[in-house]
């Protein structure tokens, strides 16, 4: 076996160019031809000689006719056995044997052809930026044709400067691409660094606020009605000022009214206004309460900033009611309960939406007093006094026009016995439901009465009533008397309705 030199394979190809052997020349003898090793490795953009790599085999090694082909030309190209590495990538490249036919392969990895960096400059060092103002950052690698070119950008407060709660980028930032934008006013220092080899270069930023110089109220002189919002806008001079905070707030213009002796001028006194409207200091909303038809309403915004302000005529028309609803319509409640009534004012931008509220009969005028069965609050709630014996409402009647009002009907439910219980005078049950009158109590009659829970029961009447009345009577305060000695049953019924009834069974027994 052996293996040509490139000089010699050289002087081969080119002599079977020039020089075809006649079909009457003795054979060739090449029983084999392979590559050295598995696997070249060649850097993109390089070449490399591929009969360095290829043995033949045979006593006519020397005469071998080999050529080389690539099974993908856009990784590796072949040009007579010159290799060139295309670009990064895996591809096969084959040798054939002309004479033999034999062939063999081998495989051509392309690796990068890597640039090291060896700096990075910025074209900028320091930089000024107003408030909401950018700044377009370039970096420049070096060398040129580096292969890695990545930059990672960040913001830092100065080397050595005052610790603060703030985050740099509070002051400003900076995008993948280095563009700066400038937050609020500080100092801080924009850095870009290369991933290969961490070179890097920096740009001092200052950013500065942009000044108020003026404001102005965006709204025309306004006219609104009584309780109702209203939003107002003030733009900030100029549109782009760092600092764009207004504060709005109201005055009542005293001109002609208030007057200094020495200063014959009007002047404006702030007061306060609340009656009239109040105005949201932050947002600018106006909120109407009472009429202030020329009254000398004024609503100003002042910038926080250089304290620029102006001012806006405000008019608050008045609004009557036409119709009060009260929810719930009706209402039943117990003695003793409570049910809370909302008035609802039509329309809802009425000036005066304070009501009075009452309780009536719902029509007629009997001999009696509403309030005697139910009352209502100044703020609508409404508590049961006694079961009511006529039909009562309860009002609420509009402060300013008195003519218009709403009404729900009112029912008061008694309250009903749970439970009644036949006592002596003295308020004492009798045990067991017994009591004897022994010969020596000569007493023919006894009082007797009931005790009935709850307390605080709407009707306490009772009927009385004995199971035999030739023994005895009873009246209908329960005055027991016996015509002759004997036993009865007295029974007490409640009259409220729930005919709840105890008993209690009496022996008179005579006198000695």
């Amino acid at each position: 076996m052996m293996k040509p030199n490139s000089l010699l394979l050289s002087a081969i190809f080119l002599c079977t160019l020039l020089f075809r052997c006649t079909e009457d020349d003795p054979e060739i003898d090449i029983t084999d031809i392979q590559f050295d090793g598995d696997k070249v490795t060649v850097t993109e953009g390089f070449t490399y000689d591929l009969t360095t790599a290829i043995e033949v085999t045979g006593s006519d090694a020397d005469q071998a006719e080999i050529s080389f082909s690539s099974s993908d030309a856009s990784v590796v190209s072949v040009s007579g056995h010159i290799l060139t590495a295309e670009k990064v990538g895996t591809t096969t490249v084959t040798a054939t044997e002309a004479n033999s036919g034999l062939t063999a392969s081998i495989e051509v990895e392309v690796i990068a052809n890597i640039i090291a960096v060896t700096g990075v400059v910025l074209d900028e060092s320091e930089a000024n930026l107003k408030v909401g103002e950018t700044l377009q950052l370039v970096a420049t690698i070096s060398p040129e044709d580096a292969t890695e070119k990545d930059i990672t950008w960040s913001v830092a407060f100065p080397s050595g400067s005052k610790s603060s709660e703030d985050e740099p980028t509070d002051i400003a930032t900076v995008s993948e691409t280095g563009l700066v934008t400038a937050i609020a006013a500080g100092d801080v220092v924009v850095t870009a660094k290369t991933k290969d080899g961490e070179f890097t270069a920096s740009v001092d930023v200052s950013i500065t606020n942009i000044a108020v110089t003026g404001v102005k109220i965006d709204n025309d002189p306004i006219s609104i009605a009584g309780s109702t919002t209203y939003q107002l806008a003030a733009t900030v001079e100029p549109s782009n000022a760092t600092n764009q905070t207004v504060i709005w707030s109201l005055y009542l213009d005293q001109s002609g009214r208030i007057r200094n002796e020495e200063i014959p001028v009007p002047i404006r006194v702030p007061v306060d206004v609340d009656y009239y409207a109040e105005i949201d200091s932050g947002t600018g909303v106006i909120t109407s309460k009472n009429p202030c038809d020329g009254c000398g309403l004024i609503a100003v915004a002042t910038t926080f900033e250089g304290e620029f302000s102006d001012e806006l005529p405000v008019e608050i028309t008045y609004v009557d009611v036409t119709s009060i609803t009260l929810d719930p319509s009706s209402i039943t409640i117990d003695v003793e309960g409570t049910e809370q009534m909302t008035a609802t004012i039509l329309p809802e931008n009425a000036s005066n939406k304070n009501v009075t509220w009452s309780i009536d009969f719902a029509s007629g005028f009997p001999d009696a007093n509403p309030n005697d069965y139910a009352s209502v609050s100044e703020t609508g709630l409404v508590t049961g006094i006694a079961p009511e014996t006529f039909d009562i409402v309860v009002k609420a009647t509009a402060a300013i026009e008195t003519d218009i009002s709403g009404t729900a009907s009112i029912t008061v439910n008694p309250i009903l016995a749970t439970n009644i219980e036949i006592v002596d005078s003295d308020d004492i049950p009798f045990p067991e439901k017994k009591f004897v009158s022994g010969p020596n109590d000569c007493t023919l009659s006894m009082q007797l009465k009931t005790s009935i829970a709850p307390e605080n029961v709407s009707d306490e009447s009772v009927t009385w009533s004995i199971d035999d009345e030739e023994t005895a009577t009873i009246s209908s305060e329960g005055m027991l008397d016996f015509n002759s000695t004997g036993t009865v049953r007295v029974t007490a019924t409640t009259n409220d309705g729930t005919e709840m009834s105890d008993y209690l069974d009496v022996t008179f027994t005579g006198c000695l």
